[in-house]
């Protein structure tokens, strides 16, 4: 299930869909949203997230839009926009929150998801060296490292 619809994104901007039909949206706008959230939400989650939540909708919305301004405004020139850079700098950072873990992602019906892989842990916690941190020729073994186990 996509997380965003054509019919979603014509509702919320008409004016920057213009003629673009729901199949080259879903082809392309569309799938290149969802592969950059996939992307950044694999790292915490497992993906594709279903049913969707409504942050992983508006971050897929949001950057759709800006694939759609992106082809229909800066296409010629490649032209400087810094609201469209502001905006999408706001979605980087969300997504960027979400796969750290900075902020919860909530379902439509507002339980926190849990992620799919914890935190790194490692079995070397306790873990003392047997030789200083010192440069290896001055390393030495300690004489009584029996003793200390």
């Amino acid at each position: 299930m996509p997380y965003i619809t054509a019919a979603e994104v014509r509702s919320f901007a008409p004016l920057v869909v213009g003629s673009w039909t729901d199949a080259q949206m879903n082809s392309y706008f569309i799938s290149q949203a969802e592969n950059r959230i996939n992307a950044g939400l694999a790292q915490r989650y497992t993906t594709p997230i279903s049913p969707t939540p409504l942050m992983v909708a508006e971050i897929a919305r949001d950057y759709t839009i800006k694939l759609l301004l992106e082809k229909a405004v800066t296409y010629e020139g490649m032209n400087e926009n810094r609201w469209l850079e502001m905006w999408v700098s706001r979605t980087d950072s969300l997504l960027t929150q979400l796969s750290r873990g900075e902020i919860a992602l909530i379902s439509s019906s507002g339980t926190i998801i849990e992620p799919a892989r914890d935190d790194v842990w490692s079995n070397v916690k306790d873990f003392t060296p047997t030789f200083t941190v010192l440069d290896p020729l001055d390393q030495e073994l300690d004489p009584d490292r029996t003793k200390d186990d």
